[in-house]
């Protein structure tokens, strides 16, 4: 009854909607940021191209991982599952930033773009179930849908600004 999406902001879930939308939203930005471009920067980085390329596919073996590991701590802290999500998205972005300042040290970036992999495509598999728990049952397909939609505008967003950091011909810490 009503405007549907109005209802994700009422009865105290304001915060905490705009909260997980924002999260969803970085998180898409850097996790197409990673998918469009992390060959070129770390080839940019002084890797060899053979090298980047390896470096790069590490990721989604991370992610992987990181899906498995993620949705059982959802599991395992059924009361905590929002504070499960958004220490996974800082990580998440500590990691990511970890990769720019590795250096040309192969063994470090490696396991930061593992590790980044690890929660940017960990917590973005478990988005959808944890939007669906976490919002009353006659609003779990709006939170999960709008959600999901705010998600994939971090989605378009990611590649185009990596293009446009890239073309500014910053260094890999920028």
């Amino acid at each position: 009854q009503g405007f549907p999406v109005r209802q994700l902001f009422t009865e105290g879930r304001a915060a905490f909607t705009s909260l997980l939308w924002i999260m969803g939203f970085a998180n898409m930005i850097a996790l197409m940021f990673m998918n469009s471009w992390l060959t070129t920067v770390l080839k940019n980085a002084g890797f060899t191209i053979e090298v980047a390329i390896l470096i790069a596919a590490i990721v989604h073996v991370g992610g992987i991982l990181g899906g498995i590991a993620i949705s059982d701590g959802f599991d395992r802290f059924t009361r905590g599952r929002f504070y499960v999500l958004a220490s996974a998205y800082a990580l998440a972005a500590f990691f990511v930033a970890s990769v720019g300042y590795s250096g040309a040290d192969i063994l470090w970036t490696t396991a930061a773009v593992f590790v980044a992999g690890f929660f940017l495509y960990g917590v973005q598999n478990s988005f959808n179930a944890v939007t669906a728990v976490l919002y009353p049952t006659a609003m779990r397909s709006t939170g999960a849908s709008w959600g999901q939609g705010v998600s994939g505008i971090g989605q378009l967003v990611g590649p185009v600004l990596g293009g446009v950091l890239l073309s500014l011909h910053w260094s890999s810490s920028h």
